[in-house]
C-alpha cells in the first residue's frame, strides 16, 4: 500500500505557501503610478519567486528523498516558463519604465537567488 503522507505533507505546505505570499506581498504602492509593463513583470517576478522556492525547497527534495523526479520535471517546467516570462517582462519594463541599467540587473540578479525577487519587489516596486 502506497503512503499518501507525502503528497498531504506537499499539500499543506502548499497552502502555508499561499498564505505567506499573501503576507509578504506588499500593499499598493504610494509613489509613481507602475505603468503597464511593470506591473506584469512585478506580478511575473512574485510568482517567478515562489516557483523558484517550490522547485528548490520540495521538488528537489522530494526527488532526491523520495525517488520522485516526477516533481522537479513538472515544477521545472513551470518555474522554467515563469523565468522566460519574467525575462521578458524585465525588458519590457525596464524599456517602459526606462529604468537604469542597475536597477534591471539587479532585477535579473534578484531571480537567481532564492527569495531575491521578494527583495527586490519591496527595494524597488513598492
Amino acid at each position: 500500500m502506497v503512503s499518501n503522507a507525502p503528497h498531504r505533507a506537499v499539500s499543506l505546505f502548499i497552502s502555508h505557501l499561499r498564505l505567506l505570499a499573501l503576507l509578504l506581498t506588499p500593499p499598493t504602492s504610494i509613489h509613481k503610478p507602475m505603468g503597464k509593463y511593470a506591473k506584469l513583470f512585478k506580478y511575473t517576478a512574485i510568482v517567478e519567486g515562489w516557483s523558484y522556492l517550490i522547485l528548490l525547497f520540495i521538488a528537489v527534495p522530494l526527488k532526491r528523498m523520495f525517488d520522485m523526479p516526477m516533481a522537479v520535471r513538472i515544477f521545472g517546467s513551470i518555474h522554467g516558463f515563469l523565468f522566460v516570462a519574467f525575462c521578458l517582462f524585465l525588458v519590457l519594463a525596464w524599456t517602459d519604465e526606462k529604468w537604469s541599467v542597475k536597477k534591471a540587473g539587479l532585477a535579473f540578479l534578484s531571480s537567481l537567488i532564492p527569495f531575491g525577487t521578494f527583495w527586490f519587489d519591496r527595494k524597488y516596486l513598492s
